[in-house]
């Protein structure tokens, strides 16, 4: 190879290593500004979980005192959806559809429409133990795509 082509070569490795470097110190310094910006939109999230926090806690005391019982802060949070506590309490867990005959006919439906799937991949799925020693699980898999 030619001298000339030698030192052209040369100043392009050269070059190549100096930017690298700028790139490198380029990428340190934005993962320090991502770690700082991590950092601070953690503790901003802390301080506004306590701003709300302290806010609603305000408000029950404007509302109820300094001390309210249980059955108020229901009564208050229910009396925003127009609804009586109690009988919130009772429908809670209650729904329309809650009987044997619903609960048949949804796992009727349920198989029905997952079973055929089921089928279709099974033929298409190969089963590889991988707790086997770590050299014969490539293999196992090179021989099930083959």
């Amino acid at each position: 190879m030619p001298k000339a082509r030698q030192e052209e070569l040369k100043a392009r490795q050269e070059e190549l290593k100096a930017r690298h470097e700028e790139q490198k110190a380029r990428h340190e310094a934005l993962a320090e500004r991502v770690a700082d910006l991590e950092q601070g939109a953690a503790e901003f999230s802390k301080v506004a979980l306590r701003y709300v926090v302290n806010e609603v806690h305000k408000k029950l005391q404007d509302k109820f005192g300094a001390r309210p019982d249980n059955l108020k802060w229901t009564d208050y949070l229910f009396d925003i959806h127009g609804r009586d506590p109690a009988w919130f309490k009772d429908q809670r867990h209650k729904r329309k559809d809650d009987n044997a005959d619903t609960l048949k006919a949804r796992l009727g439906a349920f198989h029905s429409q997952t079973t055929p799937v089921i089928e279709h991949y099974t033929a298409k799925v190969v089963a590889l133990k991988a707790d086997r020693p770590q050299d014969e699980v490539p293999a196992s898999i090179s021989a099930a795509l083959a």
